[in-house]
């Protein structure tokens, strides 16, 4: 258990279960109804999907969207473990101070809401009269509403059984399995966002603003934090300066910087060529020739490239998800990449399209590492 007990010794587990919410629904019942006629139901701001809403949804909004805030806040820099996150001992205390600052605004925010809460409730009533019986019978009482809004988090180490020496034992064996598992889940929480980061902000784009850097900074962040976990993340690090420091320091980013950038994310956006990247670098490739060897574009015509890249963005966007777990993206950018439309090119993504459109070919890579 060596090996294993020195990769807990450097992590802190955060856990966010403490977290609950109200929804600000109740189960909608038919006698609620009391309908005169078929047609008579209610707005579909009022109920749905067999449930009513009792107060208005915004008043409750900034709830979830601190707990999203936390979740991403721990995804920055962690990986999903044990129900938690597995965070490096060395950012815990900043992340617990985070996580804090964000618990106070979540406490002022409860405890404005129930102070109007009340009145919230028959604002939300009155502007809905025609259903105001219904609404009335459902509405919870403040302590109600009280003792399901929650915020917490709890931090802890995580320790091998002490009297059992082998991993393989029966009481080491689910905790061996799970510490075996983490550098492949921090391979693929990066390689779904930068998917996320090549379909929503470089496919079909002829330039990009310096605000793409902010996720590609935080992936470099999460990976220098959790390099311990696998000698092949280091290489991926050397990776990310090696092409980034091809980039213009300011202004739009195009042509052969943004076909360094294109070749970059295609490496961080898989699993196994980020592997196979961090491999060659560790048997002692080049940074630039592992480069070009992960990305046959850089070395081909760029036709291939431009397959490629729209073939892995489709294979990884939008992973199903629970409504308890944020996306991918909104774990480690929050937004951070999206990017602004100019007058001469428009987000092939606005528009909710399923597939990628035709994409818009990268500058030639051919020499870009000469």
């Amino acid at each position: 258990m060596q090996a294993q007990d020195q990769t807990l010794d450097k992590v802190i587990c955060f856990e966010l279960g403490a977290i609950s919410l109200w929804s600000g629904r109740r189960k909608l019942k038919k006698e609620d109804l009391k309908l005169q006629s078929e047609d008579e139901v209610p707005p579909e701001a009022l109920a749905s999907l067999g449930s009513k809403k009792v107060i208005d949804p915004e008043e409750i909004s900034d709830f979830e969207a601190m707990k999203k805030e936390a979740h991403r806040e721990c995804a920055k820099i962690g990986i999903r473990f044990l129900g938690g996150y597995a965070v490096p001992e060395a950012a815990a205390k900043d992340l617990a101070a985070t996580l804090d600052e964000i618990g106070a605004r979540f406490a002022k925010k409860k405890a404005d809401f129930l102070a109007n809460y009340d009145a919230t409730v028959s604002t939300w009533i009155a502007a809905h009269p025609e259903w105001s019986s219904m609404l009335n019978a459902a509405a919870l009482t403040r302590a109600d509403v009280d003792s399901k809004l929650h915020y917490g988090w709890t931090s802890f180490r995580v320790v091998a059984a002490a009297d059992e020496a082998e991993e393989s034992s029966a009481l080491n064996k689910g905790l061996s399995s799970e510490l075996k598992g983490l550098s492949g889940q921090l391979y693929r929480e990066i390689a779904k966002a930068a998917a996320l980061v090549m379909e929503q902000s470089l496919l079909g784009r002829d330039r990009v603003s310096q605000k793409i850097l902010s996720p590609i900074r935080t992936i470099r962040g999460k990976l220098l934090g959790l390099s311990f976990l696998d000698t092949r993340v280091q290489p991926l690090i050397g990776a990310i300066d090696h092409a980034t420091g091809l980039l213009p320091k300011a202004g739009w980013i195009d042509g052969m910087a943004l076909s360094a950038l294109h070749g970059l994310v295609f490496i961080l956006s898989d699993v196994d060529r980020m592997i196979s990247y961090g491999q060659m670098v560790v048997d002692g490739a080049a940074v630039d020739k592992a480069f070009e060897a992960s990305v046959p574009g850089l070395a081909e015509e760029e036709d291939d490239l431009v397959e490629l890249i729209v073939e892995a963005a489709s294979e990884a966007a939008a992973p199903v998800l629970t409504p308890a777990q944020p996306s991918p993206l909104e774990d480690l950018f929050g937004g951070a990449a999206a990017q602004p439309t100019s007058s001469t090119q428009s987000d092939p993504f606005a528009a909710g399209i399923v597939s990628p459109p035709p994409v818009k070919r990268p500058a030639r890579s051919l020499g870009l590492f000469a």
